[in-house]
């Protein structure tokens, strides 16, 4: 059911992540996807940073990230 998946979301075994590009450049460029710029960008950023506990390795490149990430 579509409302069902749009609640629980979906995340491939091989996540949809640009290897070579650090955690943080990776939020920062599905923010612009998401047409989003300056503060709101920023806002969403480090929200996801926070809500994904992901501020301890957002320097780190997405292809070294373990699957747990």
């Amino acid at each position: 059911d579509a409302a069902m998946r749009e609640i629980i979301g979906y995340l491939p075994e091989n996540a949809p992540l640009y290897g070579n590009l650090r955690v943080i450049e990776s939020l920062r460029f599905m923010a612009r996807m998401h047409d989003l710029h300056g503060g709101a960008m920023h806002l969403a950023v480090g929200r996801a940073l926070e809500c994904c506990r992901l501020a301890a390795v957002r320097d780190r490149l997405c292809g070294t990230l373990s699957k747990g990430y």
